[in-house]
């Protein structure tokens, strides 16, 4: 699967924990794409954010080798 088919596949498609995809839905993310591309400020600002759920996101990335997408690009930090 190529990058780009990763990040915007649903996430519950990716055998996530469940507890995972259901915090994603009550923050709006549909797929990984949404959530890389939201602002750090707005990402530990939202609606049911924990650090836990950072830690399983975080964690799936980096079993991926994609840890770095986490990383604020220049332009993303401000939010």
């Amino acid at each position: 699967m190529q990058l780009k088919d990763l990040l915007r596949e649903p996430i519950t498609n990716l055998n996530l924990d469940e507890s995972f995809c259901t915090q994603c839905r009550a923050m709006g993310f549909s797929n990984l794409e949404d959530i890389l591309l939201c602002p750090p400020k707005k990402l530990v600002s939202r609606p049911g954010f924990t650090y836990a759920w950072l830690g399983v996101l975080a964690d799936f990335l980096n079993e991926k080798q994609l840890l770095h997408l986490l990383q604020s690009a220049p332009g993303k930090n401000s939010g």
